[in-house]
């Protein structure tokens, strides 16, 4: 069982990098993209294609890191929030933000 746990949190934690590649990658091709469209006046034919599969998969795979719980952007919020305002499900208690 140990073994087990330790391949998924392996799994989880590529793909956590997986997805901030991607959106990397997404980004550094729009931007090369845009200045070479507007600056140079040219463009390159395969940036959209190749940012579009990236955000298939950035989504796919974050989807699935959702589902299984590993996505922990709402955990800090939830730390700082009183145990009243879990139960009600108020992400954005009053006192959440420093």
């Amino acid at each position: 069982m140990k073994g087990l746990l330790k391949a998924s949190d392996v799994i989880d934690r590529f793909c956590g990098w997986a997805v901030i590649s991607l959106f990397t990658l997404m980004t550094v091709t729009y931007a090369a993209q845009v200045i070479l469209r507007y600056v140079f006046s040219t463009g390159l034919m395969w940036t959209e294609e190749l940012t579009r599969y990236a955000d298939i998969w950035a989504i796919m795979i974050g989807a699935a890191m959702i589902a299984s719980g590993v996505a922990t952007s709402t955990s800090a919020y939830s730390r700082k929030c009183s145990g009243e305002e879990k139960k009600a499900g108020f992400w954005s208690c009053s006192n959440s933000y420093p």
